[in-house]
Order: C-alpha cells, then structure tokens, then sequence
C-alpha cells in the first residue's frame, strides 16, 4: 500500500518536464519514480537513505541501482518527482549524444558526421529502449565518453605517440569517466563498455 500510494503522489499534482506528461512504460511508474522520490526525500533533509521506507524496507543504499552514491542522481533533491527524473533521463540522453560526437570526432568525422555519429547512437534501438528503465541508460550515458577517454590515453592528439605524462594525464580523466559510470548503477552496461574500449583499444 505504502509503495502504491508513492506511486500516486509521484504522478498526481507534480510537474513534468514533457508537457506535463512523463514516461509510463515498463519500470518507470512502477519503480523509478518512486525509489527516486524517496531518495529525493531523504537527501533534501539531510539523511543518507541507507533502508528503504518502500519495498518492504530492504537495504536502500546498498542497492547501486538506487544511486545512492551518484552525484548525478541527487538532482531529485532539488527537483522532486517525475521532474527531476525527467530531467536527469535528459541530461544523460543529451550527455551519451554528445560524448559520441566527441568520439567520432576522435575518429576523424568531420562536423556532420560528429551530428549524425551522436543522433544515431541517441536513437538507437538499444537506448531507447533502456530509456525508461533509467539506471541502463544513466549508464550507458558514459559508455562513449569512456571510450572516448580510452582513444585518447592511446592515441593522444592522434598525429604523434603521447608522452607518459600525457598518458598520465588522459588516463586520469579515463579513471573519472569510468568511475562515473560504475557509481551509475549498472554492471551490464559497464560489461559493454568494457568490451567497446578493448575495440577502440585494438
């Protein structure tokens, strides 16, 4: 009763950033809304949920989907309810499109290829239809920027070998794309991101 009156509030009476509509399919109403709303609750007070008040009061922090330990996340502190879950779900879509831009910048495209490269992958098959699920494409968000990263610690500005401090430098910032997206949530996109940096690596 408790989880379903959650679901209620998160939708009745709260803003949208769609139209004042959000998204409806699979886990999103659900399950997504209300995890986040009861994180959005608990850090806007100052508390670290680390049991959860919904789903029969299991460990709440422990759990990495519920993105307890991802920065990103905390938005919904500032923006409850379907708001500020709409709005992280955009921010990531819009941070995977331009990290593959930059990617296939590295790769030689030039600036319509850069558009194409990063819509393409933003309309995908595969991240639309993680969209609602929330956590997969939180992470998978940074699977192009880690690869991004990888080309760069391999490859430096592409026209002479890097030096170990540039190596140094760039592996530094690969580390925090990496980081990233492990605090995301999702183990399985980190499983394809690793097999997409071992691509551009060979």
């Amino acid at each position: 009763n408790k989880s379903h009156s959650r679901q209620s509030a998160s939708i009745q009476g709260c803003r949208q950033l769609f139209f004042d509509q959000t998204f409806f399919l699979r886990d999103h109403v659900r399950l997504t809304l209300p995890v986040r709303e009861y994180l959005g609750e608990a850090l806007s007070t100052g508390r670290i949920p680390e049991w959860a008040g919904i789903g029969l009061g299991i460990p709440f922090a422990a759990n990495p989907t519920n993105m307890v330990g991802y920065p990103p996340a905390w938005l919904v502190a500032i923006a409850p309810g379907p708001l500020g879950v709409d709005l992280l779900l955009a921010l990531h879509l819009f941070g995977a499109t331009l990290g593959m831009a930059a990617l296939a910048r590295r790769l030689g495209a030039e600036g319509f290829g850069q558009a194409l490269a990063g819509t393409a992958f933003a309309c995908s098959g595969y991240v639309t239809s993680v969209l609602m699920n929330g956590v997969p494409l939180y992470s998978v968000g940074w699977l192009p920027w880690v690869a991004w990263g990888v080309d760069r610690v391999v490859a430096g500005d592409g026209e002479r070998a890097p030096s170990m401090r540039e190596r140094l430098s760039a592996g530094w910032v690969l580390s925090a794309l990496a980081a990233g997206q492990i605090a995301s949530g999702d183990p399985a996109a980190s499983v394809t991101t690793a097999l997409v940096a071992g691509g551009v690596l060979l």
